[in-house]
């Protein structure tokens, strides 16, 4: 009974994670995406 429970909160917290990865990798992405488009924008005007 204590090893199924532990079994599944390990695996509610490996989700977890996987998720707040994901989630710091789509923020990053999105970082990285504005840059480059005022990169390019100020490029651009020169």
């Amino acid at each position: 009974m204590v090893e199924r429970w532990a079994c599944k909160i390990g695996v509610l917290f490996e989700y977890a994670f996987l998720i707040s990865v994901e989630r710091l990798y789509l923020i990053n992405k999105t970082i990285a995406f504005r840059l480059e488009i005022r990169l390019s924008a100020v490029f651009l005007k020169k």
